[in-house]
């Protein structure tokens, strides 16, 4: 194994790899691939997501394949930490990010994989019941801007349920408790065109559809 460490060590220098580490492992494989053993040798590498990784064709003369080349770090972390799905998950020596990525409303960090575990099958101390939830109901209208000859959102109509419960018991208490919002995006033109149509010296001929939607807007912005 020393031989394929010391050409791993050349590949990782062509592939701009500065740092890495490896051991020798033995793992079994039971996938599509011809000629591999059931059963076999393997140098486990491991580096930083931040390098390139390396091409799934890759060969050399002491070695034959690369997997998991392409592995995403999400994909590596929920195969390592055996989580399979929605679950309970006990998390050690957790800090508060004070830089979020996402649009949750808080986001934590730990300094090691190894500190998010799921809860054992059984373990009296894993929390009891599913968890409630914040869900989102979103309605959207939108109107034909044909000079650009595409639909453009005008209203976006929301009601929030802070206490969703994740299998449906609960449902009409949380809608009861939620409150519908609605932005509406600004139109130029005027809210009421009759009177603006009266007002003016010309007579301006509308659609009724005009009307109709410019009070659906301003129920909208309004409640």
């Amino acid at each position: 194994m020393a031989d394929v460490y010391q050409e791993f060590n050349n590949v990782c220098t062509q592939h701009k790899i500065p740092r890495w580490g490896a051991k020798e492992v033995v793992r079994k494989y039971a996938f599509e691939v011809p000629g591999i053993p059931s059963e076999s040798d393997y140098l486990k590498v491991v580096y930083s997501f931040a390098a390139p990784p390396l091409p799934n064709n890759l060969t050399g003369a002491t070695f034959s394949h690369i997997f998991g080349a392409n592995t995403n770090a999400l994909e590596l972390f929920l195969i390592k930490r055996d989580i399979m799905g929605p679950c309970w998950l006990e998390i050690k020596d957790a800090k508060i990010s004070d830089k979020n990525i996402s649009w949750c409303k808080v986001e934590i960090v730990v300094n090691e994989p190894k500190k998010v575990n799921p809860f054992k099958d059984g373990d009296p101390s894993a929390p009891k019941g599913v968890p409630p939830l914040v869900a989102m109901s979103l309605s959207m209208r939108t109107v034909m801007n044909h000079q650009k000859r595409a639909n453009e959102i005008v209203m976006a109509s929301v009601v929030v349920f802070n206490q969703a419960q994740g299998d449906l018991h609960g449902h009409s208490a949380a809608r009861r408790r939620s409150l519908p919002r609605g932005p509406v995006r600004h139109i130029e033109k005027p809210v009421n065109p009759r009177r603006g149509a009266e007002e003016r010296t010309s007579a301006v001929e509308l659609f009724n559809g005009w009307v109709l939607f410019s009070g659906a807007a301003q129920f909208g912005r309004f409640h």
